[in-house]
């Protein structure tokens, strides 16, 4: 399960059993390889197949992200290494961002990719990350 306020997408995906979403007296039923996305902006429900192998990978000190958009992306960066980023508006609009850094992968590693396939740059003070064109 991702929920948290200062995304505008929540989900909840299934590696074994089943579990049963419900949206605006819609049920979803969840087994094992799929993940229900709530977007509460688009007030839209959308259910898709996935890899297992994939979930709480966050356990194991992984950072794995699957179709992410920026601000998922730059909240689960901050998660999963205790900084702050702050970066000009609109720089990663309309972005679809996945990949899977092992653990042990270095802030400094994880923002080369990010800056390399997006064309950004960034600097690192303390605990504060910028991106910037």
């Amino acid at each position: 399960v991702t929920a948290y306020s200062k995304l505008h997408k929540s989900s909840v995906a299934v590696r074994t059993g089943k579990v049963q979403v419900i949206k605006d007296n819609i049920i979803n039923t969840l087994f094992p390889s799929q993940k229900v996305i709530i977007d509460k902006d688009l007030d839209a429900v959308r259910v898709s197949q996935i890899k297992t192998s994939n979930i709480a990978t966050w356990k194991e000190g992984k950072l794995t992200l699957s179709h992410s958009d920026a601000d998922e992306l730059i909240f689960r960066i901050e998660q999963h290494f205790n900084v702050a980023i702050t970066m000009q508006p609109d720089l990663l609009n309309d972005i679809n961002f996945s990949a899977a850094f092992e653990k042990g992968t270095t802030l400094k590693n994880t923002l080369d990719v990010v800056a390399d396939i997006y064309g950004v740059h960034y600097t690192i003070k303390n605990n504060s990350v910028t991106l910037y064109k």
